[in-house]
Protein backbone atom coordinates (compact mmCIF):
# COMPACT_ATOMS: atom_id res chain seq x y z
CA UNK A 1 0.00 0.00 0.00
CA UNK A 2 1.19 3.33 -0.75
CA UNK A 3 2.83 4.97 2.19
CA UNK A 4 2.77 9.30 1.51
CA UNK A 5 4.75 9.33 5.14
CA UNK A 6 7.74 7.86 2.98
CA UNK A 7 9.46 10.70 1.35
CA UNK A 8 10.75 8.82 -1.54
CA UNK A 9 7.54 7.09 -1.98
CA UNK A 10 6.20 10.79 -2.40
CA UNK A 11 8.34 12.09 -4.79
CA UNK A 12 7.83 9.38 -6.77
CA UNK A 13 3.98 9.87 -6.87
CA UNK A 14 4.68 13.80 -7.74
CA UNK A 15 6.53 13.15 -10.25
CA UNK A 16 4.27 10.78 -11.70
CA UNK A 17 1.53 13.52 -11.54
CA UNK A 18 3.58 16.39 -13.06
CA UNK A 19 3.75 13.52 -16.32
CA UNK A 20 0.15 12.80 -16.42
CA UNK A 21 -0.53 16.71 -16.62
CA UNK A 22 1.96 17.35 -18.95
CA UNK A 23 0.78 15.33 -21.35
CA UNK A 24 -2.75 15.98 -20.53
CA UNK A 25 -1.60 19.67 -21.92
CA UNK A 26 0.45 18.32 -25.03
CA UNK A 27 -2.58 16.80 -26.36
CA UNK A 28 -5.08 19.14 -25.50
CA UNK A 29 -3.79 22.48 -24.95
CA UNK A 30 -0.17 22.52 -27.46
CA UNK A 31 -2.33 21.23 -30.94
CA UNK A 32 -5.26 24.29 -30.03
CA UNK A 33 -2.14 27.00 -29.62
CA UNK A 34 -0.71 25.52 -32.84
CA UNK A 35 -4.19 25.91 -34.69
CA UNK A 36 -4.52 29.06 -33.87
CA UNK A 37 -1.10 30.10 -34.86
CA UNK A 38 -1.67 28.66 -38.59
CA UNK A 39 -5.16 30.75 -38.53
CA UNK A 40 -3.21 33.42 -37.55
CA UNK A 41 -0.78 32.79 -40.67
CA UNK A 42 -3.84 31.86 -43.57
CA UNK A 43 -5.79 35.51 -42.09
CA UNK A 44 -2.60 37.45 -42.14
CA UNK A 45 -2.39 35.99 -45.84
CA UNK A 46 -5.48 36.66 -47.13
CA UNK A 47 -5.47 40.66 -45.80
CA UNK A 48 -2.08 41.11 -47.99
CA UNK A 49 -3.54 39.54 -50.75
CA UNK A 50 -7.06 41.99 -50.84
CA UNK A 51 -4.60 44.54 -50.10
CA UNK A 52 -2.13 44.02 -53.14
CA UNK A 53 -5.99 43.72 -55.02
CA UNK A 54 -6.96 46.78 -53.82
CA UNK A 55 -3.43 48.58 -54.64
CA UNK A 56 -3.86 47.19 -58.34
CA UNK A 57 -7.59 48.06 -58.70
CA UNK A 58 -5.93 51.44 -57.36
CA UNK A 59 -3.30 51.57 -60.43
CA UNK A 60 -5.61 50.02 -62.59
CA UNK A 61 -8.15 53.12 -61.79
CA UNK A 62 -5.88 55.97 -62.32
CA UNK A 63 -4.61 54.32 -65.93
CA UNK A 64 -8.37 54.15 -66.81
CA UNK A 65 -8.11 58.32 -65.47
CA UNK A 66 -5.42 59.16 -67.04
CA UNK A 67 -6.64 57.84 -70.38
CA UNK A 68 -9.73 59.30 -70.04
CA UNK A 69 -8.21 62.17 -69.71
CA UNK A 70 -6.11 62.04 -72.55
CA UNK A 71 -9.35 61.12 -74.41
CA UNK A 72 -11.56 63.87 -73.70
CA UNK A 73 -8.21 66.34 -74.74
CA UNK A 74 -8.82 64.24 -78.24
CA UNK A 75 -12.27 64.66 -78.89
CA UNK A 76 -14.24 67.59 -80.01
CA UNK A 77 -16.64 69.44 -77.92
CA UNK A 78 -20.28 68.04 -77.06
CA UNK A 79 -22.73 67.90 -79.98
CA UNK A 80 -25.18 70.45 -80.21
CA UNK A 81 -23.82 72.80 -78.02
CA UNK A 82 -22.22 76.35 -79.05
CA UNK A 83 -18.43 74.87 -78.40
CA UNK A 84 -19.29 71.67 -80.89
CA UNK A 85 -20.54 73.68 -83.06
CA UNK A 86 -17.12 75.54 -82.96
CA UNK A 87 -15.49 72.88 -82.45
CA UNK A 88 -16.97 71.10 -85.47
CA UNK A 89 -16.19 74.26 -88.24
CA UNK A 90 -12.72 74.19 -86.30
CA UNK A 91 -11.31 71.01 -87.16
CA UNK A 92 -12.81 71.01 -90.76
CA UNK A 93 -10.86 74.21 -91.46
CA UNK A 94 -7.63 71.86 -90.23
CA UNK A 95 -8.78 69.14 -92.81
CA UNK A 96 -8.75 71.72 -95.59
CA UNK A 97 -5.66 73.60 -94.64
CA UNK A 98 -4.45 69.87 -94.35
CA UNK A 99 -5.14 69.14 -97.82
CA UNK A 100 -4.10 72.26 -99.32
CA UNK A 101 -0.56 71.82 -97.68
CA UNK A 102 -0.21 68.18 -98.96
CA UNK A 103 -0.98 69.88 -102.98
CA UNK A 104 -4.54 67.95 -102.67
CA UNK A 105 -6.65 70.22 -105.58
CA UNK A 106 -9.97 70.84 -106.62
CA UNK A 107 -11.70 68.54 -104.28
CA UNK A 108 -15.55 69.69 -102.57
CA UNK A 109 -15.56 69.21 -99.15
CA UNK A 110 -19.41 69.58 -97.91
CA UNK A 111 -20.76 69.90 -94.48
CA UNK A 112 -20.10 66.57 -92.27
CA UNK A 113 -22.85 64.87 -91.33
CA UNK A 114 -23.73 63.38 -87.43
CA UNK A 115 -24.77 60.77 -85.97
CA UNK A 116 -25.09 58.42 -83.18
CA UNK A 117 -25.62 61.37 -80.37
CA UNK A 118 -29.39 61.65 -78.60
CA UNK A 119 -30.12 60.81 -74.61
CA UNK A 120 -27.67 58.82 -73.11
CA UNK A 121 -25.42 58.29 -75.72
CA UNK A 122 -21.62 57.89 -75.07
CA UNK A 123 -20.36 60.15 -77.86
CA UNK A 124 -21.26 61.32 -81.21
CA UNK A 125 -20.03 61.13 -84.85
CA UNK A 126 -18.84 63.58 -87.40
CA UNK A 127 -18.28 62.34 -90.81
CA UNK A 128 -16.34 64.48 -92.79
CA UNK A 129 -15.75 63.77 -96.92
CA UNK A 130 -12.79 65.64 -98.85
CA UNK A 131 -14.41 64.58 -101.96
CA UNK A 132 -12.56 64.22 -105.33
CA UNK A 133 -9.69 66.38 -105.10
CA UNK A 134 -6.50 66.06 -107.63
CA UNK A 135 -3.21 64.87 -106.40
CA UNK A 136 -0.45 62.95 -107.36
CA UNK A 137 0.63 59.76 -105.01
CA UNK A 138 3.10 61.12 -102.76
CA UNK A 139 0.92 63.90 -102.09
CA UNK A 140 -2.15 61.66 -100.92
CA UNK A 141 1.14 60.06 -98.82
CA UNK A 142 1.54 63.78 -97.26
CA UNK A 143 -1.91 64.57 -96.12
CA UNK A 144 -1.80 60.68 -94.83
CA UNK A 145 1.15 61.75 -93.15
CA UNK A 146 0.11 64.93 -91.59
CA UNK A 147 -3.21 63.23 -90.27
CA UNK A 148 -2.30 60.28 -88.58
CA UNK A 149 0.84 62.56 -87.18
CA UNK A 150 -1.81 64.33 -84.84
CA UNK A 151 -3.03 62.71 -81.93
CA UNK A 152 -6.68 63.36 -82.32
CA UNK A 153 -9.82 61.15 -82.11
CA UNK A 154 -10.47 60.59 -85.66
CA UNK A 155 -9.61 58.11 -88.49
CA UNK A 156 -9.78 57.57 -92.03
CA UNK A 157 -12.49 55.56 -93.08
CA UNK A 158 -12.01 55.41 -96.34
CA UNK A 159 -9.62 56.42 -99.31
CA UNK A 160 -10.30 55.67 -102.81
CA UNK A 161 -7.88 57.04 -105.22
CA UNK A 162 -9.07 56.56 -108.92
CA UNK A 163 -6.64 57.32 -111.85
CA UNK A 164 -7.61 60.61 -113.45
CA UNK A 165 -7.42 60.56 -117.67
CA UNK A 166 -6.37 64.27 -118.05
CA UNK A 167 -3.42 64.12 -116.19
CA UNK A 168 -0.58 61.60 -116.17
CA UNK A 169 0.48 60.15 -112.99
CA UNK A 170 -2.65 62.05 -111.00
CA UNK A 171 -5.57 60.80 -108.94
CA UNK A 172 -8.77 61.46 -108.30
CA UNK A 173 -9.16 61.01 -105.00
CA UNK A 174 -11.95 61.10 -101.54
CA UNK A 175 -11.07 61.07 -98.01
CA UNK A 176 -13.63 59.53 -95.23
CA UNK A 177 -13.05 60.72 -92.09
CA UNK A 178 -14.67 60.47 -88.71
CA UNK A 179 -14.21 62.28 -85.90
CA UNK A 180 -16.07 61.96 -82.43
CA UNK A 181 -17.42 64.28 -79.56
CA UNK A 182 -18.58 63.12 -76.11
CA UNK A 183 -20.66 64.67 -74.10
CA UNK A 184 -18.54 65.65 -71.34
CA UNK A 185 -16.37 67.95 -73.38
CA UNK A 186 -17.02 71.39 -73.17
CA UNK A 187 -13.62 73.02 -74.71
CA UNK A 188 -12.97 73.18 -78.07
CA UNK A 189 -9.94 71.06 -78.73
CA UNK A 190 -7.90 71.18 -81.73
CA UNK A 191 -5.73 68.51 -83.11
CA UNK A 192 -2.00 69.73 -83.34
CA UNK A 193 0.57 68.74 -86.17
CA UNK A 194 3.54 70.79 -86.48
CA UNK A 195 3.62 70.48 -89.89
CA UNK A 196 7.76 69.54 -90.27
CA UNK A 197 8.74 67.58 -92.62
CA UNK A 198 12.17 65.77 -91.94
CA UNK A 199 14.62 64.96 -94.38
CA UNK A 200 13.77 61.24 -94.35
CA UNK A 201 10.66 61.90 -95.15
CA UNK A 202 11.01 64.06 -98.21
CA UNK A 203 13.36 61.61 -99.24
CA UNK A 204 10.29 58.96 -99.07
CA UNK A 205 8.27 61.07 -100.50
CA UNK A 206 10.02 61.72 -103.62
CA UNK A 207 11.23 58.17 -103.86
CA UNK A 208 6.79 57.97 -104.34
CA UNK A 209 6.83 60.72 -106.34
CA UNK A 210 9.22 59.47 -109.11
CA UNK A 211 8.00 55.70 -109.26
CA UNK A 212 5.32 57.21 -111.79
CA UNK A 213 3.34 54.07 -111.26
CA UNK A 214 0.89 55.31 -114.09
CA UNK A 215 3.31 56.01 -116.84
CA UNK A 216 3.01 53.73 -119.82
CA UNK A 217 5.54 50.90 -119.33
CA UNK A 218 8.83 51.46 -121.09
CA UNK A 219 10.98 48.49 -121.88
CA UNK A 220 14.27 49.03 -121.24
CA UNK A 221 16.59 49.46 -124.65
CA UNK A 222 17.82 46.21 -125.92
CA UNK A 223 21.37 45.00 -125.17
CA UNK A 224 23.27 45.29 -128.18
CA UNK A 225 26.01 42.83 -127.88
CA UNK A 226 28.39 44.34 -130.89
CA UNK A 227 29.72 40.92 -133.03
CA UNK A 228 33.55 40.09 -133.01
CA UNK A 229 35.34 42.06 -135.44
CA UNK A 230 36.42 39.29 -138.75
CA UNK A 231 39.55 37.93 -137.96
CA UNK A 232 40.61 35.94 -141.70
CA UNK A 233 42.78 33.14 -141.51
CA UNK A 234 46.49 33.07 -142.99
CA UNK A 235 44.58 33.51 -146.67
CA UNK A 236 43.73 36.74 -145.97
CA UNK A 237 47.09 37.20 -144.82
CA UNK A 238 48.26 36.95 -148.89
CA UNK A 239 45.56 39.03 -150.34
CA UNK A 240 46.99 42.44 -150.83
CA UNK A 241 45.66 45.94 -152.08
CA UNK A 242 47.81 46.90 -154.60
CA UNK A 243 46.99 50.08 -155.69
CA UNK A 244 44.25 52.75 -156.53
CA UNK A 245 43.96 54.44 -159.51
CA UNK A 246 41.58 56.43 -161.90
CA UNK A 247 40.12 54.98 -165.02
CA UNK A 248 38.12 57.22 -167.34
CA UNK A 249 37.21 59.65 -164.12
CA UNK A 250 36.06 56.89 -162.01
CA UNK A 251 38.62 55.55 -159.65
CA UNK A 252 39.18 51.89 -159.11
CA UNK A 253 41.29 49.95 -156.90
CA UNK A 254 43.46 46.40 -157.76
CA UNK A 255 43.43 43.51 -155.33
CA UNK A 256 46.08 41.02 -155.71
CA UNK A 257 44.34 37.51 -153.88
CA UNK A 258 47.75 35.68 -154.60
CA UNK A 259 46.64 32.39 -152.89
CA UNK A 260 43.84 31.80 -155.36
CA UNK A 261 45.39 32.94 -158.36
CA UNK A 262 42.99 36.07 -158.14
CA UNK A 263 43.09 40.01 -159.30
CA UNK A 264 40.23 42.54 -159.15
CA UNK A 265 39.89 45.61 -160.50
CA UNK A 266 36.87 47.14 -158.08
CA UNK A 267 34.98 50.07 -158.42
CA UNK A 268 33.01 51.49 -155.62
CA UNK A 269 29.81 49.05 -154.76
CA UNK A 270 32.16 46.39 -156.21
CA UNK A 271 32.74 43.24 -153.94
CA UNK A 272 34.71 39.94 -153.65
CA UNK A 273 34.56 36.68 -151.54
CA UNK A 274 37.42 36.42 -148.59
CA UNK A 275 37.17 33.26 -147.34
CA UNK A 276 33.68 32.91 -147.63
CA UNK A 277 32.93 36.41 -146.30
CA UNK A 278 31.58 39.35 -148.85
CA UNK A 279 33.97 42.31 -149.00
CA UNK A 280 31.91 45.52 -150.24
CA UNK A 281 34.07 48.59 -151.43
CA UNK A 282 32.13 51.29 -150.16
CA UNK A 283 34.67 54.11 -150.79
CA UNK A 284 37.72 54.36 -152.42
CA UNK A 285 40.28 57.68 -151.36
CA UNK A 286 42.80 58.06 -153.55
CA UNK A 287 44.37 61.21 -151.61
CA UNK A 288 44.80 59.21 -148.58
CA UNK A 289 45.93 56.10 -150.80
CA UNK A 290 43.21 53.51 -148.61
CA UNK A 291 39.91 52.36 -149.19
CA UNK A 292 37.26 51.67 -146.70
CA UNK A 293 35.20 48.11 -146.60
CA UNK A 294 31.89 46.77 -145.55
CA UNK A 295 32.97 43.74 -143.89
CA UNK A 296 30.48 41.42 -142.30
CA UNK A 297 28.41 44.67 -141.54
CA UNK A 298 31.22 46.55 -139.77
CA UNK A 299 33.50 49.10 -141.43
CA UNK A 300 37.17 48.41 -142.25
CA UNK A 301 39.94 50.57 -143.71
CA UNK A 302 43.75 49.21 -145.77
CA UNK A 303 45.67 51.35 -147.28
CA UNK A 304 47.75 50.80 -150.39
CA UNK A 305 50.16 47.66 -149.72
CA UNK A 306 48.77 46.03 -147.05
CA UNK A 307 46.73 42.65 -146.69
CA UNK A 308 43.49 41.90 -145.07
CA UNK A 309 45.20 39.88 -142.23
CA UNK A 310 47.43 42.42 -140.34
CA UNK A 311 46.77 45.66 -141.73
CA UNK A 312 42.89 45.92 -141.80
CA UNK A 313 41.98 48.76 -139.16
CA UNK A 314 37.80 48.89 -137.48
CA UNK A 315 36.16 51.96 -138.08
CA UNK A 316 33.43 53.68 -136.30
CA UNK A 317 32.47 56.54 -138.16
CA UNK A 318 29.90 55.52 -141.09
CA UNK A 319 31.77 55.72 -144.83
CA UNK A 320 30.92 59.17 -146.92
CA UNK A 321 28.60 57.87 -150.14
Amino acid sequence: MFDISNPQKRERFLVILAGIALFILAIGVVPAQFGEINQLKKDRAEFTNKINEHKLHARNEEEIKNRLSAIEQQALAAAGTAAGGEAVEGYRDWLRKLADSAGIRGYSFPMPTTSGGGKGATHTKHIFVLDNGEARLDQIAEFLRQFHRSEYLHTIQQVNPRPTTNRQGAFTVTFRIEALSLPQIKLVNMPNSDGLTTDDERQKSAAIRDRAILSEYTPPPPVVVAPPPVVFEHDARYCILNAIVETDGTLQCWIDHRTQGRKYYLFEEGSFMLEGIQCVIKKIDIDAQQIQMDIGGDLYALKVGGNFDDDIEKIEQSYVE
